[in-house]
């Protein structure tokens, strides 16, 4: 819905130009990059001496400003200015809805600020890649810690784990792939008083301490096929039923607020 026009009236012929300076000098307040054509006064004059006022309008409609002159059956344009076609077209609405209340909400609101529809387009750009890089995860969610990726594993799996009591199970399989010492590894993971215990079998853990004991190379063969077989079984099935869950949860979320913003976006940019 457009707002309410000015109009400015004249009922006799001698007025026509003394309100035609009047209207010209109300079209250039506005600050618009008008061209304004003066209107054939004989033409106007002649429809008027048949008893018709003579009618000076601007208004704003469609995303358009214009101005005109009508008088009975004659009507001639003063300028035209298509905002909506403009590079600068909030600049220019605002222009128009600084000095006038023609221009109404309805009208206004189909100029968006820039810097509102650039971050809307940010925010769709960001929850597009979220989405896709959640759906990826899932899609080539590990089946075994083998296949795992190791900077998961170091760090959201670990920390996963570290809330179930299982961290150090996940921390032994590391550190024993990147090489730490046989001692730290028996002093860490497997003497009676280790800071991070892991249960193996008797026979898993003597192959450690004994030899080292013996001041021999401990055998971690059996404990990492144990603990890998726990993390396996156990815990990877119980990540993905729990954290799986809770990044399917994140990708409804994050699809229903892309949603919102394009419909949001495509408010904004409606001609």
């Amino acid at each position: 819905m457009a707002g309410k026009p000015e109009i400015f009236k004249v009922d006799k012929p001698d007025r026509l130009k003394v309100m035609w300076l009047t209207m010209h000098k109300r079209l250039k307040d506005f600050g618009l990059p008008l061209s304004i054509k003066e209107p054939d006064f004989a033409k106007l004059e002649a429809e008027m001496k048949k008893g018709k006022p003579a009618e000076f309008t601007i208004a704003f409609t469609k995303g358009k400003f214009t101005a005109q002159v009508a008088a009975g059956s004659l009507t001639l344009p003063i300028t035209s200015l298509d905002v909506f076609g403009a590079k600068n077209a909030r600049e220019l609405v605002l222009k128009v809805n600084a000095i006038s209340d023609f221009v109404s909400k309805e009208e206004l609101a189909r100029f968006p600020d820039p810097a509102v529809v650039e971050a809307l387009k940010a925010d769709i750009e960001r929850l597009k890649f979220s989405v896709q890089r959640d759906l990826g995860f899932l899609k080539t969610w590990p089946k075994n810690f083998a296949s795992m990726d190791r900077g998961l594993a170091e760090v959201g799996f670990t920390h996963w784990a570290e809330g179930h009591r299982y961290d150090a199970y996940v921390t032994f399989l590391l550190w024993q792939e990147w090489g730490r010492s046989p001692a730290s590894l028996a002093e860490q993971f497997f003497k009676p008083d280790a800071k991070q215990p892991v249960k193996v079998t008797d026979a898993a853990r003597k192959a450690i301490l004994d030899p080292l004991a013996q001041g021999e190379k401990p055998k971690f063969e059996q404990a990492v096929k144990e603990v890998t077989k726990i993390v396996d079984t156990i815990l990877i099935p119980m990540y993905r039923k729990e954290d799986g869950k809770a990044i399917e949860k994140r990708i409804a979320e994050e699809q229903a607020e892309l949603a919102k913003k394009v419909g949001e976006l495509k408010k904004l940019q409606a001609p």
